[in-house]
């Protein structure tokens, strides 16, 4: 799972602070260097947007290449397949953060409850395993 942060979501027409959208790469074996691509999954307006096989016309490479956009569909940003080219972003892995960081990142500090929806940091120990099995794509 890929996730990206933003310090203020919008939702409606006013928004809250705290937000994350996420990727979910599905692979047939977890190691990087011999794996194949089967799918993907995404932070959507609502729910999970879902390809399986993905498109040639959204990958470089082995990469996908994704956007992130407002969606009306949840009246919130979402993430989407793009054919456009763009940037690659650094990645750290989970067990790469320093303790005080993983600390702080499963706690509450960065979610929201705004009109009855809670945001959480999707990378949560307490929420990984649930937003895995919402967003798989067979």
């Amino acid at each position: 799972m890929y996730t990206w942060y933003f310090p203020k979501g919008r939702q409606g027409v006013s928004g809250h602070r705290h937000f994350w959208e996420y990727a979910i790469i599905w692979t047939d074996t977890p190691s990087p260097d011999n794996s194949t691509f089967l799918g993907i999954s995404m932070s959507a307006g609502v729910g999970h947007g879902k390809q399986t096989p993905v498109l040639l016309k959204y990958m470089d490479g082995t990469s996908v290449k994704l956007e992130s956009h407002y969606s009306v569909l949840g009246n919130k940003a979402a993430l989407d397949l793009t054919k456009d080219s763009g940037d690659f972003q650094d990645l750290i892995t989970w067990g790469q953060l320093p303790v005080p960081a993983r600390d702080a990142l499963n706690g509450d500090a960065f979610d929201v409850t705004y009109f009855f929806n809670k945001f959480e940091m999707p990378l949560k120990d307490s929420v990984f395993m649930n937003i895995l099995n919402k967003a798989y794509p067979w």
